[in-house]
């Protein structure tokens, strides 16, 4: 079952919470690569689209990034075990 069973014991607010930063502690890294990687292409076109792109990427870094951790969460819980 891999990493999820520790979390299958008991599910309260500080599991859920401790689920979450797990997630965000492997995912941030590849979120701030591919962001930087889109901004430096967008730059290239012109200085316009760079600053937008820019601006949206530190908008995306502050998100609280639920989504992807309840998607992978509802995964893992449907038998998913593929960790990338």
């Amino acid at each position: 079952m891999g990493a999820f069973t520790e979390y299958q014991n008991s599910i309260d607010g500080s599991t859920g919470k401790k689920y979450l930063m797990d997630y965000l502690n492997k995912t941030d890294p590849l979120f701030e690569k591919y962001l930087d990687g889109r901004v430096r292409e967008a730059s290239k076109v012109g200085a316009l689209p760079g600053q937008l792109l820019q601006s949206f990427s530190n908008t995306a870094r502050k998100g609280k990034k639920i989504r992807g951790t309840l998607v992978t969460l509802g995964y893992r819980a449907a038998g998913g075990t593929d960790e990338e």
